[in-house]
């Protein structure tokens, strides 16, 4: 590569002086003029850098691939074929003996057995027509609409009375008129008064309280004198064959005891829960 760069080089620089040795000369004009001419100074020329000439590389030619050698066709050997064996001639048919039928002796015929009469056949039996039975639907009962023990019927500083309370409170105020039913219809006083208060006994004991029960009764001229007149006169006629319809709370152990007759509401009884005892309390005059 080094010697084929130099080759380049001089030659390039061989064909420039060539080049210059050939311009014509330049001829002076003679005819000459009087005037001095002013000298005019030209410029210098600006002498341009020379770029490096790169060497023009010489680019081999690839070498043409070397073609195989084409494989000899094998030739295909014909196959020898078998001489034809010819086959040996038929021979002619023999010909064929007849052989006859050796006659047996006839035997004599047997007598017929009669022939038993063929069973009846047992009757098929059908099988019986199978009925559906589509099932009936199962009616479940519904619940009873279960009551929320918990809802707050009343409430009596702090004290709260459910709706639980208010049911167990009633089935006893109903045990309790069912006794006093009776014993109005026996006339039993001293049964009546194991139901009483300390304070109805002593409020309708009083000389005063019966004089006021007395002028209050429909029929004039019954005089009260003591708490069995009361018994006899105004508390036998007057609670016979009541019930409970109702009961309200007026406090957490006192409740009232009501009897509805149409529209109107009675106040039967007012009963007080006393040392775990219902007792009755006095009516209001």
């Amino acid at each position: 590569m080094k010697n084929i760069f130099r080759y380049l080089s001089i030659s390039l620089i061989t064909s420039m002086m060539l080049a210059c040795s050939a311009a014509p000369p330049v001829q002076q004009d003679p005819t000459q003029t009087a005037e001095v001419p002013v000298p005019v100074v030209q410029p210098e020329p600006v002498k341009e850098p020379e770029k490096p000439v790169e060497p023009v590389k010489k680019t081999m030619p690839a070498p043409a691939p070397k073609k195989a050698p084409a494989k000899p066709v094998a030739q295909v050997k014909k196959q020898e074929t078998d001489p034809v064996v010819k086959a040996p001639a038929a021979k002619a048919p023999e010909p064929v003996k007849k052989e006859e039928p050796k006659k047996e002796p006839v035997k004599p015929a047997k007598s017929a057995e009669p022939e038993k009469a063929p069973e009846p056949a047992a009757p098929v039996e059908m099988p019986e027509p199978v009925v559906e039975t589509k099932p009936e639907p199962v009616v479940e009962p519904k619940p009873a609409p279960v009551e929320e023990k918990n809802e707050i019927i009343a409430e009596f500083e702090g004290v709260q009375i459910t709706k639980e309370t208010y049911n167990q409170t009633k089935t006893e105020m109903e045990k309790i008129v069912d006794k006093l039913n009776r014993i109005t219809a026996t006339k039993d006083y001293n049964q009546w008064i194991s139901f009483l208060s300390a304070e109805y006994r002593q409020q309708y004991s009083q000389t005063s309280t019966l004089k006021m029960v007395s002028e209050a009764l429909p029929v004039k001229g019954i005089k009260l004198k003591s708490l069995k007149d009361y018994f006899s006169y105004v508390f036998v006629p007057s609670r016979q064959n009541v019930r409970v319809d109702d009961i309200q709370f007026v406090s957490p152990t006192r409740v009232n005891v009501i009897m509805k007759q149409g529209n109107v509401s009675l106040l039967i009884y007012g009963i007080e829960n006393i040392n775990g005892s219902w007792k009755l309390l006095p009516p209001k005059l």
